[in-house]
């Protein structure tokens, strides 16, 4: 594809975008019928797949916790300090690839 083709996509796709956001704050959120429909939905899935939600993070919870903790030391600029305190977390991060040295 050439680079005018991409743009034209690229610019379809924000506009796209834009105006399902302003849609739905713009009326679909003020509309009490669709508020009730979308709530009903979200608390059917929330039944149907609480199960497997649980499955999840029972398989996961070591990867869950060293990610959280992780991002805690982050942001308090302080990632030596999880390396000291958290070696098997930041050993298992690594072999996941979600950080790099």
């Amino acid at each position: 594809m050439d680079d005018a083709l991409i743009q034209k996509l690229m610019k379809n796709y924000t506009r796209h975008l834009e105006y399902n956001r302003n849609k739905y704050h713009n009326t679909r959120k003020h509309d009490i019928d669709f508020m009730e429909k979308n709530r009903e939905r979200a608390r059917k899935h929330y039944l149907n797949n609480r199960e497997s939600k649980q499955k999840y993070y029972n398989n996961n919870r070591d990867l869950i916790n060293a990610k959280s903790s992780y991002n805690y030391y982050l942001k308090k600029n302080d990632v030596d300090k999880f390396k000291n305190k958290y070696p098997n977390r930041y050993d298992l991060l690594l072999e996941t690839e979600y950080i790099t040295e």
